[in-house]
C-alpha cells in the first residue's frame, strides 16, 4: 500500500520518471535492468534485508538511495545510512518534503529525519572540546588544509556549487577535492564524509528556530 502511494505520488510530478517498482529481495541486476538514478527503498520492509539492497543498489547499479521509514529508531536509520542511504525520510513527511529529498539526495546531497539530527546535536553536545575544535588525529595528518577546509563545509550541507562559491574555487576542483577525501577516508559517498565531519568535531550544528529549551523538549 505505501508503495503504490509513493509510486501514484511521483507519477504525476513533471520531471520524475518512475522505471520500475520492485518488491521483496529481489535480483540485483534488476537495479541494472532499470538503470535508475534513485532508489527509494521503504526501511519498513518485513521479510526483507533493506540493508543488503541499499549495497548492492549503490555497488551493482551506482545509483541513490532514498529510505523512507515510519519508525524513529536512531540506531536502524544511522545503520542504513551507513550501508550508502544517501538519505532518510519519516513517511509522515509531506509531497513537499520528499521531493525535496529526492533533489537532496540526486545532487549528492544528504537528508536527514530529526531524530538522528536530534541525536547528532546531542552526542555533540557531550562533547563540547570536539565540537568547538578540530581534533588532532592520525587521519588529519593524511589531509591538507584545503581538503579539511571542504570536509567541513560538506558537513555543514553544502552542494559542491556552494562550496565552489564560498571558497572562491571552480567546480572540478571541488569534485576531485571530494574524490580525494572519499579514497584517503576510505569512505563510500557524500552522506559519509558529512557523518565523518561531525564525529570529527569540525562542524558546530545548530538547528534553525530551535533553542536550548525546545531541543530540551524534543529529547
Amino acid at each position: 500500500m505505501f508503495q503504490s502511494g509513493v509510486v501514484a505520488l511521483l507519477s504525476s510530478v513533471d520531471g520524475v520518471e518512475i522505471v520500475g517498482e520492485m518488491s521483496g529481495n529481489g535480483p540485483a541486476g534488476c537495479f541494472m535492468r532499470m538503470r535508475a538514478d534513485i532508489l527509494v527503498i521503504d526501511l519498513d520492509m518485513a521479510g526483507c534485508d533493506v540493508l543488503s539492497m541499499i549495497r548492492r543498489a549503490r555497488a551493482k547499479a551506482r545509483c541513490a538511495v532514498l529510505a523512507m521509514t515510519a519508525s524513529e529508531d536512531v540506531a536502524f536509520a544511522m545503520e542504513a545510512l551507513h550501508a550508502g542511504a544517501g538519505g532518510i525520510m519519516l513517511k509522515r513527511s509531506s509531497k513537499a518534503q520528499l521531493l525535496e529529498a529526492l533533489r537532496a539526495v540526486s545532487g549528492g546531497g544528504g537528508v536527514l529525519p530529526p531524530m538522528v539530527a536530534h541525536w547528532m546535536v546531542q552526542r555533540l553536545r557531550g562533547n563540547a572540546a570536539g565540537v568547538r575544535a578540530f581534533r588532532a588525529s592520525v587521519w588529519a595528518e593524511t589531509l591538507t588544509p584545503r581538503q579539511t577546509e571542504i570536509l567541513a563545509h560538506i558537513g555543514q550541507g553544502l552542494a559542491n556549487t556552494e562550496i565552489a562559491d564560498r571558497l572562491q574555487l571552480s567546480l572540478p576542483t571541488i569534485k576531485t577535492h571530494v574524490s580525494a577525501l572519499l579514497r584517503a577516508l576510505d569512505l563510500r559517498d557524500r552522506t559519509q564524509l558529512a557523518i565523518f565531519a561531525w564525529r570529527e568535531g569540525l562542524v558546530t550544528i545548530s538547528v534553525p528556530g530551535a533553542d536550548d529549551r525546545e531541543l530540551e523538549r524534543l529529547a
